[in-house]
């Protein structure tokens, strides 16, 4: 926006210079003609002009005080001209400048608004996630607590049918401990 209103600007500054240029040359052109003129006339007709001096004098001041209001006419009307500009050019800032600013401000509650849905779409991926591992992590582990209790059922009746065997083996150990102890005994006294 604001290198579109700059280069505005200028071709505004630019054609305004241009026609301020145009009406110097003109007043120049003007000037240097009649500065030619009087110049004529004074070298051809030194006499003549001695002579009718008040009567150009005059002419001379009637054109250049009209010259003169037609130059201030020129600055007055170019100074309307230009303020004229300056005031429409303000006011295409301004409305530039609250536009972007409007525009600023609908992008970033869509931005805003796009961003919130995103968080929203990834709390509800994540919950789904998180629900999801849960349900796995107990249909495992209830699958797993079931294989062992199935091994332990087995590792049970294992256990019991040895125990028995186990406990006679036992026992006797014990007893050939018990005599081993009793015969190192009578060795030794």
């Amino acid at each position: 926006m604001d290198l579109e209103l700059k280069q505005f600007l200028e071709a505004m500054e630019g054609r305004l210079g241009g026609r301020i240029d145009a009406v110097e040359s003109k007043l120049d052109k003007r000037l240097d003609g009649l500065g030619a003129k009087i110049d004529a006339v004074e070298s051809g007709l030194g006499a003549r002009i001695d002579a009718v001096e008040s009567g150009l004098g005059a002419r001379i001041d009637a054109v250049e005080s009209g010259l003169g209001a037609r130059i201030d006419a020129v600055e007055s009307g170019l100074g309307a001209r230009i303020d004229a500009v300056e005031s429409n050019l303000t006011a295409e800032i301004r409305a530039a400048e609250l536009r972007g600013r409007e525009y600023t401000d609908a992008a970033e509650l869509r931005g805003r608004d796009y961003i919130n849905n995103i968080e929203a779409s990834l709390r509800d991926h994540i919950d789904s996630v998180a629900a999801a591992g849960r349900q796995h992590t107990e249909e495992v582990e209830t699958r797993l607590l079931g294989e062992f209790w199935k091994w332990a059922r087995t590792a049970d009746a294992r256990y019991r049918q040895h125990h028995g065997t186990v406990l006679t083996v036992d026992r006797r150990l014990e007893l050939i401990e018990d005599r081993l102890s009793d015969l190192e005994r009578r060795k030794a006294s």
